[in-house]
């Protein structure tokens, strides 16, 4: 009888501890990293830096010295990944070579799933190759980056009539314009795209800016019960003796956390967002290149300062609009609306 119960017991015990191994390895292996200021970590993962369960299949990035996180569509190479909007699923890329119209003339936004672009107006721009020398097109938008000795490369925009003999249709560019704004082509230096939620099945509970500290594993189905139920008693005993040690720091971490949410304050201004609910919208940290400064948003629009390398910056989930961490926090304490467009972001209810 003894011993049947312990052909029982020993398989049992060494399950429960390679489970909490394989907590302790997903937990180290998936934890959110950093990658030129912005925060990685579920649906993403960082190529050779996590293993594959650490993301879902078509999010791999790439995290290159100079040029920070690197996304990969088909037909159209790589593209900088500028910030990610875990909160509301989306994503904004642009071309390491500061040439976005290139990129567009080979990106076909119907083949890159799983990214999509955003339900949003979309702005279809004909891009015309004119060969010759001494042409003179001011009245279109001319695209000095694909611009060669003896061709020149124009968008006409929407409802714009052109017929030149000299000039041929490349393709039809269409870009979903989140703002409506109707620029020419030429001034896109970014898209948005958004993606589906996906579910984790391997390592749960990431939260912004927070290493994650729970995960749910599997076991592999070579799960060998033989070996197991053949182990010997030492060796059982201190597969306890590590199993109790696993439980009771696993047991200590999730008891510390509500303690560490409960330390912030959720008191807020008559009028204003509560500071939970401000610290919890994304922020990236413009790095030494300045990649994150354009030419159409490159000052606050609050305290009406250029933004500078090692400047912090907040940015609104909802309309996607940025300024001074500084700056937004007292704005958002007071009034609870952008800045900019008075949308009121989001609330942690």
């Amino acid at each position: 009888m003894k011993n049947s119960s312990k052909l029982i017991i020993f398989p049992l015990i060494s399950l429960h501890i390679l489970l909490c191994m394989s907590k302790m390895s997903c937990a180290e292996s998936c934890n959110t990293l950093i990658c030129e200021s912005l925060y990685i970590k579920f649906p993403f993962r960082l190529i050779d830096q996590q293993i594959k369960s650490c993301g879902s299949p078509g999010f791999d990035l790439y995290c290159d010295d100079k040029l920070g996180p690197l996304l990969t569509l088909p037909n159209a190479g790589n593209f900088t990944v500028d910030y990610i909007l875990y909160y509301s699923r989306e994503i904004e890329i642009s071309d390491p070579n500061n040439c976005l119209p290139q990129k567009l003339l080979s990106l076909d936004l119907t083949t890159t799933h799983p990214f999509l672009p955003i339900i949003s107006p979309s702005t279809d721009f004909h891009v015309y190759n004119c060969s010759g020398v001494g042409l003179d097109y001011d009245l279109y938008d001319e695209i000095d980056c694909l611009k060669g000795l003896n061709y020149t490369i124009i968008s006409v925009n929407p409802g714009a009539t052109f017929n030149d003999s000299n000039c041929k249709l490349l393709k039809i560019v269409s870009i979903p314009d989140k703002y409506a704004l109707f620029r020419p082509l030429s001034s896109y230096s970014s898209i948005d795209l958004t993606w589906d939620e996906q579910n984790c099945e391997s390592c749960e509970g990431f939260t912004w800016k927070t290493p994650p500290t729970t995960y749910r594993s599997s076991l592999g189905s070579n799960f060998s019960w033989l070996a197991l139920a053949a182990l010997v008693v030492p060796l059982s005993f201190m597969l306890v003796c590590i199993c109790c040690i696993c439980r009771a720091q696993l047991a200590g971490s999730d008891s510390e956390a509500p303690i560490v949410a409960t330390s912030n304050t959720n008191q807020a201004i008559s009028g204003g967002l509560d500071t939970i609910t401000i610290n919890s919208y994304p922020m990236v940290v413009v790095g030494e290149s300045g990649r994150l400064i354009k030419s159409d948003d490159d000052k606050c629009s609050i305290c009406l300062s250029d933004y500078h390398p090692g400047d912090t910056l907040k940015i609104l989930p909802e309309c996607l609009h940025r300024f001074h961490d500084d700056c937004i926090d007292l704005w958002l304490s007071s009034k609870a609306s952008c800045p900019i467009c008075r949308t009121c972001p989001p609330q942690n209810g």
